[in-house]
Order: structure tokens, then sequence, then C-alpha cells
């Protein structure tokens, strides 16, 4: 599955050499979100997202986990996200935008967010 999850995040990355898409899936709890692809993001921001909590005001992809809808977010730089060890980190690699889809049930019962 990661080469699947590389594949397509590649294909979406070739579309725009200034986008960075990754994806994430929730653990089997469906407490947190665990980067599972996206060879453009650096591992360091890897490092401090894992794991994101889902829940209602944690980043975009925690967000859209957490409402079970596509969160957009705005360009701006990047605030203090609660639960993030090293937000200095974050700061330095702001996002112009993000955009999380919705959470979604898989037929095995997995849930899947995804994020551009």
């Amino acid at each position: 599955m990661d080469a699947v999850l590389d594949a397509l995040c590649e294909g979406i990355d070739a579309l725009d050499p200034d986008l960075m898409s990754s994806v994430l899936l929730a653990d089997p709890d469906g407490q947190r979100l665990w980067p599972a692809a996206g060879p453009r993001v650096p591992e360091d921001y890897k490092q401090l997202i894992s794991p994101l909590p889902i829940a209602s005001a944690m980043a975009a992809c925690g967000t859209a986990a957490y409402r079970k809808e596509r969160v957009i977010s705005q360009p701006r730089a990047p605030a203090h996200v609660p639960g993030v060890r090293a937000n200095a980190v974050l700061r330095q690699l702001a996002e112009p935008s993000c955009d999380a889809a919705r959470a979604s049930e898989r037929p095995s019962g997995d849930r899947v967010s995804g994020a551009r």
C-alpha cells in the first residue's frame, strides 16, 4: 500500500511544482492521524505531526477527520498548533494553503483522510 500511496502523491505533485501532497491514515482507535505517504513532505514535518490528533481545531487534516468534511485553510503564516511539539519548525514550513479531504470509511472499516 505504501508504494500506491506514494505514487498517488507523486501524481498529484506532478501537476504543479508548488504542490506538496500527503496522505495521513487514522490509527485503529480513530484518535490520531499518521503520515503514510508524501515524498515531498520534509521528514522533520512528518516527525512533528506524528501523530496528529483528530480534533475540532487541529490543523486542516485533524479537523477534516474530526468533522468528516472537507476543510480548506487560507494562505497564512502558521500559528501555534496545540499538541504539536515544535511549532518553530511549523513556521519554517509555512504552506500557502491546505485542502484536507473529509474522512471516509473503507470497506475494511479503516478511516482514511487525505490532504493536498
